[in-house]
Parts: structure tokens; sequence; C-alpha cells
């Protein structure tokens, strides 16, 4: 009896001891390559102009990937069946999937943001019907500074299913100052007017040039658009700045800006023969 013990435990410990040796050495060697895989992934993210928070998950996603890898082929070399861990992580992941499938949208979105860079940190944006600065792109959400310095985080999943306007893409974008002019008024004075004002801000770019269109011949008076380009930086501050100059130009110049008025013409003697009807009856 005591030689089948020890016959049984030798040929276990035969079994068992290079399974153990072969699972450490998986393990070490897996171990080696998650760091190797973390510093060239850094290396990647050095080169994008993804958040600190954004670099510091994609690493630390690659690290934590290549560990679980290690340690399901220690597993599969220690004896346990590679189906029933392939099924287990299946349900997992199901169960994962359908838990957080909206989380799972959002960090798709961050995935694709990362790849095609539709926006970066520092870009002023306008998305889900509000305009701000870019101040971080997390794993799930982009936190936004608004023009009037409040702080919004919005999911990317929500950026990503909207129209998105980014204002610093291009080294010059253009502005549309809608003007209206009195009939009374001289036309070509209005736009020499005009492109004086616009000539005479130093955040107008000279090229392309500034023109003045006439857009429409409403009821009330002519309808003019001045069109700039300027800057990026300068857009913002650069329209009230020409609306306050382009009142106080038209008033030292008597030029109108009409506004909408409705005449309204009474007939006496008509309401004066109504009136004596009524009395009559």
């Amino acid at each position: 009896m005591p030689t089948d013990f020890f016959d049984a435990l030798q040929s276990f410990l035969l079994m068992a001891i290079p399974r153990a040796l072969g699972a450490l050495a998986a393990l070490l060697v897996g171990r080696w390559l998650a760091g190797a895989v973390r510093r060239w992934t850094h290396a990647a993210m050095q080169r994008t102009h993804a958040s600190h928070s954004i670099a510091e998950i994609a690493e630390r996603s690659a690290y934590y990937g290549i560990l679980l890898l290690t340690l399901f082929v220690a597993l599969v070399i220690l004896g346990v069946p590679a189906e029933a861990l392939i099924t287990a992580i299946g349900i997992v992941t199901i169960v994962a999937a359908v838990a957080l499938r909206e989380s799972l949208r959002d960090l798709a979105a961050t995935v694709i943001f990362i790849i095609f860079q539709p926006f970066k940190v520092g870009d002023r944006i306008e998305t889900n019907g509000v305009v701000g600065n870019v101040q971080e792109i997390l794993m799930f959400n982009t936190v936004l500074i608004t023009l009037d310095h409040r702080e919004l985080t919005i999911p990317n999943g929500n950026i990503q299913n909207n129209n998105l306007v980014n204002y610093s893409a291009l080294d010059k974008i253009r502005l549309d100052l809608s003007v209206n002019v009195s009939y009374a008024d001289n036309l070509q004075n209005a736009r020499t007017i005009l492109l004086e004002i616009a000539n005479a801000d130093a955040r107008v770019l000279r090229e392309p040039p500034a023109v003045v269109d006439v857009m429409e011949l409403g009821e009330n008076g002519m309808g003019l658009v001045l069109r700039v380009y300027s800057k990026p930086d300068d857009f913002w501050a650069l329209r009230p700045a020409l609306n306050e100059r382009v009142k106080l130009e038209f008033d030292q110049r008597n030029l109108t800006i009409p506004f909408p008025q409705l005449d309204l013409h009474v007939n006496e003697t008509a309401g004066a023969n109504q009136i004596k009807r009524i009395g009559d009856a």
C-alpha cells in the first residue's frame, strides 16, 4: 500500500513539476512581454495628440491585456481545459457587453477619435449645441470649457453621433456680419463704410480681402453682409467689436439702420358711416 502511494505521488510530481515549470516560465515571459508592450504603447501615444489620461489608459490596457493572455496560457499548461476557459470568457464578455453597452459605445468613439483625430486637446469645437475648448479627452467622455467658463462633460458617443464643427482645424475662419441699411441711404456709401471698418481692425486678415454683398432687398431695408476672415482665436471677439464700430460709424455719418415697422391707415369716413349705421339700428 505505501508503495502504491509513493508510485502515484511520483507519477503526479513527474507530470505536475514540468507543467508548473512551464506555467512559471510562461508567466515570466508574459510579464516581460507586457512591460515591453507597455513601453511601445507609451512611445506610440507620445506621437499622437491624445491626452495624458487616454495615453495612460491605453498603456494599462495593453499591459493588463498581455498579462491576462499570459494567465490563460499558464492555466492551459497546468492542465485546465482550454474549451472551459474560452466558454467562461465568452459568458463574461457577453454579460459585460449587455450591461455596459452605452459605455462600450463611448469607448468605441474614443478609439475613433484617437485614430482619426477630428479634434484634439486645445481645439475649439461646437457639438451637441455647445461651443467650447477641449480640455481633455477621457476614456468615455470629453471635457469642454465653454465660452462662459463652465466645465462640461459630454459622452464621446454623443459627439460621434452629432454634427461636429472644429473651429481650430484651419488657419482662418470667415465671419459673416449682417447689416441692414435704409433704402433712403446710398448703397455704395454704406459698402465703403463697412469695408473701412473691416480694414481698420487688425484682427481682420488682408487675404482673402473683405467683401460686402447685398443679400436681400427686404420690406424694411437692404440686407448687406460684411464677409471677413480672421484667425480662429480672434473670431469670437471680432463680431461684437465690428457690430459696435458699425453702429458708431453709421450714427456719425447719418446712415440709418432700419427696424421693422407697420404703417396703419385709418379711414375716418368709413368709420363714421359704420358708427352711424349702428346708431340707426
